[in-house]
């Protein structure tokens, strides 16, 4: 192979985005009825807050769900299956690299009534084991360093 073949090669591999640097949050969790059994086929959705935007999955035969590709921001999700009381929970902060586990317990009711939860959601990841901090420029400042030798 030619070095020009080559280079171009190597440079098209090296602009593709590896998952570890993924501009994007994931939401999954599992959808059960009151008992804990899981509830297949379920419609969850969430919504982007800022731009009203929806992100539709259903739910696995496992009751499963995931949510993928989801912008960093506040969303509210909800979820629903005939039979049962619609489901809505606002308050979900998401952050790039997000992988947020929000499992969902239906109730049995009418579809007329309905369960809201007006609580933020923990933003315990427990998909991974990654933890991240920001760190802002005056405490960049204020680090304790050798004459600022990076």
């Amino acid at each position: 192979m030619s070095c020009l073949k080559y280079l171009s090669l190597v440079l098209l591999l090296a602009a593709l985005p590896a998952h570890a640097q993924s501009g994007h949050a994931e939401l999954f969790g599992a959808i059960e009825d009151p008992s804990g059994l899981p509830v297949p086929q379920a419609t969850i959705t969430a919504t982007e807050q800022a731009t009203n935007i929806k992100t539709k999955v259903t739910s696995d035969d496992h009751g499963e769900y995931h949510l993928l590709g989801l912008n960093a921001g506040d969303y509210s999700l909800t979820a629903g299956k005939t039979g049962f009381r619609p489901y809505t929970q606002t308050g979900i902060t998401l952050r790039i690299g997000d992988q947020i586990r929000q499992d969902i317990r239906l109730e049995i009711g009418q579809g007329t009534q309905s369960v809201s939860v007006n609580a933020a959601a923990t933003l315990l990841e427990t998909a991974s084991g990654s933890v991240s901090y920001h760190v802002n420029g005056a405490q960049i400042q204020t680090l304790p360093l050798d004459g600022r030798n990076f």
